[in-house]
């Protein structure tokens, strides 16, 4: 079930952008952060994101695993994610700030009563990112993020680097 969700997904968005007469700009993140869930204790995070600009719109895919930030036991959850997004973006010479919303797929384990319980339940993503762009190609990214699950939902904070066609070139026109 789970890898005939992730094929949907990753073909709707290839679709979506090989349709397109003017491809637009492509760029990839990669991420990592904090993990600030609803009922167990702080984490941390690893994540990619790949997004497709196409004027002040942006489709994002993205992979994130969470784990609970333990030293010397072993962790009380982990988490996965894939999270289809659509939102706006917002462009002023070297700063770009974004509000994305979306769905997909959460799955992981944790722990209830002493015992390790598996899930796999979709999830509702909200997305709030600013980006920082010195140069044309390359970026810092740091973002907020909302996973709304009901098993277990989370907050995670996150900060990157981002790759690709960052700079959107005409809003470096604007006066």
């Amino acid at each position: 079930m789970k890898k005939i969700f992730i094929a949907l997904i990753l073909g709707c968005f290839c679709l979506t952008v090989w349709s397109q007469e003017k491809p637009g700009r492509f760029t990839f993140d990669i991420k990592g952060g904090f993990t600030i869930p609803f009922q167990y204790n702080k984490g941390i995070l690893l994540g990619a994101d790949v997004s497709h600009y196409r004027q002040d719109r942006m489709l994002s895919i993205g992979y994130a695993y969470m784990e609970e930030f333990t030293i010397w036991t072993s962790s009380d959850y982990v988490l996965q994610q894939i999270d289809l997004l659509y939102g706006k973006q917002w462009n002023y010479k070297i700063v770009a700030l974004q509000i994305l919303g979306g769905v997909g797929p959460v799955w992981g384990n944790r722990q209830i009563d002493s015992e390790m319980e598996n899930y796999f339940t979709a999830g509702l993503f909200l997305k709030a990112g600013y980006t920082l762009i010195p140069i044309k190609f390359a970026g810092l990214k740091t973002s907020v993020e909302l996973n709304l699950n009901v098993k277990n939902p989370v907050l995670l904070l996150t900060a990157g680097l981002t790759f690709g066609k960052v700079r959107n070139y005409q809003a470096d026109l604007r006066p």
